[in-house]
């Protein structure tokens, strides 16, 4: 049974004239009678209308980080699991992408080792107890910046290898989406002085959580000692559609039940402090509604530009396109609320800037009859939108 998402879409006029009439010819020296000349009617004009706008075509640029789950068992026993990532990068220059692409690799690489020592842990470690508890680790980038600019992901590596509670070592990675190059604190900065203001903001935002979070005494000093090292350090930042974000691991400047601090810092308030370049764009036109079709039904040919998505290996192929200009696209991973039907996500698999007539995403995915766990989202007439990835059940 092919399983399919669903979502649809209506104009007419009219004019007339009347004939005009001229007086019968008459013979001289007899009266004639009056004739009154019919006259054309006042036509008025229709009036003009806006024609509604129009996105052109951009050039697309969208990024698919898919998880990877590795598990090994013992005795028909789960006793650990490890979940990394790849990456898929649609940009106009494949060089450019590959570039990034190959050193998000080999972020994801250098956890190896740590994923390896709690493999190993899990081996030795492991009884046929019943009440064993699967030792895991788990590094999951989520995109937080798509755009014509910049990349940034933001990630956590997770692990467990017994104890009171998983370890979490937080990372990022931010590119300059025009050359590749990995972005630096020194690389965003408009000028190398502007980084002591950027401080001031960083703590002032701090101080307005402070009590909130319980961030520990002292914690400007070990702020401004982040900030005292050389200006190459490309990670413990990231950028979102909206501020600059510094984050702060779990006992770093707060107790472990305060979880990951982050300090956000919005745009208007960074002027004269990161590069121009590095502000997100204007906004752009976006009325356009997301619909989707199996493969085998849609018309490739009105595509150009296709970003692929692959969920489950073994699952159908949809493609989703847009009838206008939509802008930040979203596909997460999360649950679904039994009860209300409420989604919470927990990773982003796949962001894009803008969809454009034109464009498309082409999804391998699994939809079964059980509850979601996927969930499509995107901005459009000023709205955020929100649609669960699950069968439509129009086909049965």
């Amino acid at each position: 049974m092919k399983r399919i998402l669903a979502i649809l879409l209506l104009l007419t006029v009219l004019t007339g004239c009347v004939p005009t009439y001229e007086p019968a010819p008459t013979e001289p020296d007899v009266p004639t009678i009056p004739v009154t000349e019919a006259t054309e009617p006042e036509t008025t004009e229709p009036a003009e209308t806006e024609p509604e706008p129009v996105m052109e075509q951009q050039p697309m640029v969208a990024v698919s980080v898919p998880h990877i789950i590795d598990i090994e068992t013992k005795n028909d026993t789960l006793i650990f699991r490890k979940t990394t990532q790849s990456m898929h990068l649609t940009l106009r220059d494949p060089d450019v992408a590959e570039k990034i692409i190959l050193d998000f690799l080999n972020r994801v690489d250098r956890h190896s080792t740590d994923a390896e020592s709690v493999r190993q842990a899990a081996e030795s470690d492991f009884t046929d107890n019943p009440d064993w508890i699967p030792y895991f680790f788990d590094l999951i980038y989520n995109p937080t910046r798509v755009d014509h600019s910049v990349l940034s992901l933001y990630g956590e590596a997770v692990s467990y290898s017994g104890g009171n509670h998983p370890i979490p070592l937080c990372t990022a990675a931010n590119y300059n989406i025009v050359t590749g190059d990995v972005l630096t604190l020194g690389s965003i900065l408009y000028h190398i002085d502007s980084k002591d203001a950027l401080v001031d903001l960083v703590i002032k935002n701090l101080d307005a959580i402070a009590e909130e979070k319980y961030l520990l005494d002292g914690y400007e000093d070990a702020v401004r000692k982040r900030f005292n090292r050389d200006e190459s350090f490309d990670e413990d930042w990231y950028f979102t559609d909206d501020s600059l974000c510094f984050y702060f691991a779990p006992y770093e400047i707060a107790p472990y039940t305060s979880g990951v601090i982050v300090a956000e810092i919005p745009y208007s308030e960074l002027t004269g402090i990161i590069a121009d370049e590095f502000f997100p764009a204007e906004e752009d036109i976006s009325e356009g509604t997301i619909v989707s079709a199996p493969l085998d039904k849609a018309d490739m040919d009105q595509f150009s530009q296709i970003a692929e998505v692959t969920i489950d290996q073994d699952g159908d192929m949809v493609l989703l396109y847009t009838t206008g200009a939509v802008r930040n696209v979203r596909i997460q991973s999360g649950t679904v609320n039994a009860d209300n039907g409420e989604f919470t996500a927990v990773s982003t698999i796949f962001g894009t800037y803008t969809l454009t007539p034109g464009d498309a995403i082409m999804l391998k995915i699994a939809i079964t009859d059980t509850m979601p766990a996927l969930q499509l989202s995107y901005e459009s007439g000023g709205e955020l939108h929100h649609i669960i990835l699950s069968e439509s059940f129009l086909n049965g």
